[in-house]
């Protein structure tokens, strides 16, 4: 195609504009159509779906009533899943300043090297090795939170 004048031009560029016209039109015809699939997926979903917290709340129940028969690991292989509880450690700390004050006069600087004291030191390290660290010393508290969960098998 070859455009010889600014009339040519015009002409072109009406028929560019008008396929970009056509291709819009047809991308918010195809959204509409995408939003309405969607929403009668949701409603099929939450229909389907209807009694499944339930369920799990049983399941949770019956399971923290039986933990002890999961000993040691807490889980139980089903033929349809597993379902079990999870150690979760949870810690509290002081205000950053006492807790950087306490770390240094404990001798336990290696773990704030190079932390002003209005900065946090890298919780997560000491985290790591709370088993070392007298927590009570710090100030510190470690709480064990018990969470229960449900890996289900995907195949059939």
């Amino acid at each position: 195609m070859k455009i010889h004048n600014w009339d040519d031009c015009e002409r072109v560029l009406g028929e560019v504009r008008e396929i970009e016209l056509k291709a819009d039109a047809r991308r918010t015809k195809a959204d509409v159509e995408t939003q309405k699939i969607k929403d009668r997926l949701k409603t099929d979903l939450a229909e389907i779906q209807a009694g499944r917290g339930e369920m799990e709340q049983a399941i949770e129940v019956f399971v923290r009533e039986n933990a002890g028969e999961m000993a040691p690991l807490k889980s139980k292989l089903l033929r349809f899943g597993t379902v079990g509880l999870r150690s979760v450690p949870k810690f509290t700390w002081p205000k950053n300043d006492t807790l950087v004050a306490r770390l240094g006069e404990l001798g336990l600087g290696c773990y704030i090297r190079n932390v002003p004291a209005h900065q946090e030191p890298n919780k997560k390290d000491l985290e790591a090795h709370w088993e070392k660290l007298p927590l009570k010393d710090l100030g510190a508290k470690r709480k064990v939170n018990e969470n229960f969960y449900i890996d289900l098998v995907k195949e059939q």
